[in-house]
């Protein structure tokens, strides 16, 4: 996207870049929550999760785990918050999908913490149902796997035994 200030950075590599690929950019940001504060975000333009390609995404969350780890060994880091903040009201400032990985230490004063809600019975019946609806159908769509094809030598044969076992197998549906 040409107007998206994310693009243009991993565009012309305008970042402390710490890890890329052919898929995916990683660099350190502008603005850190602590030291080693990582942008792990996919080259291609997608502004929100939802419209990130699962494969991509599967993708893109194996780096964030490596780059993680990499926190905890270059830094010493004793934990790590892997942050999304996915639409606006959930904080995102940049219409481009990322991922924060922030480097955590004891008594780092960074608090992630919220208060929380006291709800009734009736009010998470209700969105508990309205979650299951919605998601009764994941999983459902499965990708379709091509055959394998296996070669057969021609001189090779097969007897006895072996000869039953594979007649067995051709009368199955």
């Amino acid at each position: 996207m040409s107007n998206c200030e994310i693009c243009k950075k991993i565009e012309q590599k305008a970042a402390k870049v710490v890890y890329e690929d052919d898929k995916v950019f990683a660099c350190l940001t502008a603005k850190p929550a602590s030291l080693g504060h990582i942008l792990v975000m996919p080259k291609e333009h997608f502004s929100i999760i939802e419209m990130v390609p699962d494969p991509l995404f599967e993708h893109l969350f194996k780096v964030v785990n490596k780059i993680s780890i990499a926190v905890f060994e270059a830094l010493h880091a004793q934990g790590t918050n892997i942050i999304i903040q996915n639409g606006v009201a959930a904080g995102q400032d940049v219409p481009h999908f990322l991922v924060h990985i922030i480097p955590r230490m004891q008594n780092d004063n960074l608090s992630f913490k919220w208060a929380p809600k006291q709800l009734n019975e009736e009010e998470m019946s209700t969105v508990e149902m309205m979650l299951k609806d919605q998601t009764s159908t994941i999983g459902m769509r499965e990708e379709k796997k091509k055959p394998v094809e296996v070669e057969q030598k021609e001189d090779e044969t097969i007897s006895g035994e072996d000869n039953y076992l594979l007649k067995q197998l051709k009368r199955l549906p």
